[in-house]
């Protein structure tokens, strides 16, 4: 891909860009799913929490801020907002882990989400280059060397 085609966004092939932000960041990914696998599984919503507000301390976050949930039959970890439903407006962030990601790990790469404000955007094409490109990479290194960028 040429500058001039970065440029201007309507002549961006966004598959092949892309396909090289998966094959670019894999190798980053592959290392931080690896050191998720391997770490210590958590097995209860009690562990769980008393992980969460270790790990918001270190990172800098006010742990009341941060609600955790606990989901043995989710495979993937997830962060977002907590809607208040008479404003309609986020009040706090949450984590959803379970299964194989259920880790202190897993713990970090999520909060290191909500300490960036790592949100989707209306616009996919945009989200999915921004998060394969600067936000998986940025939490995978947080996770597992503490670096925050």
């Amino acid at each position: 891909m040429m500058p001039e085609e970065l440029a201007n966004p309507k002549q961006i092939n966004y598959k092949n860009l892309a396909q090289a932000a998966i094959i670019l960041t894999n190798p980053i990914h592959l290392c931080a799913v690896t050191h998720c696998l391997l770490s210590k599984k958590i097995t209860s919503l009690d562990q769980l929490v008393k992980i969460k507000n270790q790990e918001c301390k270190k990172i800098g976050i006010d742990q009341e801020y941060v609600k955790i949930f606990y989901n043995p039959f989710q495979t993937v970890g997830f962060c977002g907002d907590l809607i208040c439903n008479e404003t309609n407006k986020p009040v706090k962030k949450y984590i959803e882990l379970g299964g194989l990601f259920a880790t202190r790990a897993g713990v970090r790469h999520e909060l290191y989400h909500i300490l960036k404000n790592h949100k989707a955007k209306s616009n996919l094409k945009e989200y999915l280059l921004e998060y394969y490109f600067i936000h998986e990479p940025q939490a995978d290194l947080y996770q597992m060397f503490g670096i925050k960028i």
